[in-house]
């Protein structure tokens, strides 16, 4: 598994465009309670605007023995559960921060209430699927280097989604580990997925270390590397430009 603690990005011309670093594993906020565990195996496809999730969570033992509520972007149907699952609101608005979002700028959401099957081991699987495509708005204009912001955009421009986007299930504050494999339509074959932690494969990510949210970003990348001690330090460009990608690595 490469050690990827360092990542750079360059979205040029993709509303909600970010340029900065992602979350380093170190800076992960310590959480005395055991995290939820996300296994996600995500299939986009970005010139529909679409995205399927698999996600087996694994919560720990202080979840088995009641229900628990989690609040999933009210744009993704779920279409399976391996537990016994109850919509409680519909298409609510909530205030999900992540650093794209201020103020109510934030998915709406569906809540949930989820019980987990008799005798199990702490494990369910949910698969659900939807279109997620917030066009980004212009957060302070009369600062021109000011951030564009979105909910979270999957389409041809590219994808960016947090934990404002909802789209993974949110247990109110507890915080997560996950690991994630990505694969994309026909349409987009030549793209690569970008998230926090380590990288393995081509295309997936994980972490051990609790997180307060799981960014999924991808475009149709140009990669560059560089290798320092046991990092991989890595730099995503829109377009290419090893002169510039050096000198962000």
């Amino acid at each position: 598994m490469k050690r990827s603690a360092i990542i750079f990005l360059l979205f040029m011309g993709l509303p909600g465009s970010v340029l900065g670093q992602l979350p380093e594993e170190a800076a992960a906020i310590p959480e005395p309670e055991a995290p939820i565990h996300h296994s996600l195996k995500i299939l986009l496809d970005p010139m529909n605007r679409a995205i399927t999730v698999e996600d087996t969570i694994n919560f720990p033992e202080e979840f088995l023995s009641a229900s628990v509520n989690f609040e999933l972007n009210s744009n993704l149907s779920i279409s399976y559960n391996s537990g016994t699952l109850e919509q409680l609101i519909s298409n609510a608005t909530e205030i999900n921060v992540g650093i794209n979002t201020s103020g109510g700028l934030a998915a709406g959401i569906n809540e949930y209430s989820l019980s987990l099957p008799a005798n199990n081991d702490g494990q369910v699987l949910l698969i659900y699927s939807g279109s997620i495509y917030d066009l980004a708005e212009q957060s302070s204009p009369e600062y021109a280097q000011s951030f564009s912001e979105t909910s979270g955009i999957i389409g041809e421009q590219g994808v960016y989604l947090n934990h404002g986007s909802a789209w993974i299930p949110i247990f109110g504050e507890q915080l997560m580990t996950f690991d994630m494999e990505v694969q994309f339509a026909d349409t987009a074959s030549t793209w690569k997925a970008v998230s926090q932690g380590d990288r393995f494969g081509d295309q997936g990510w994980s972490s051990s270390d609790p997180m307060e949210e799981i960014y999924l970003i991808a475009a149709n990348f140009t990669e560059y590397s560089a290798q320092t001690d046991d990092v991989e330090v890595l730099a995503f460009l829109r377009t290419p430009d090893s002169n510039l990608a050096t000198k962000y690595m």
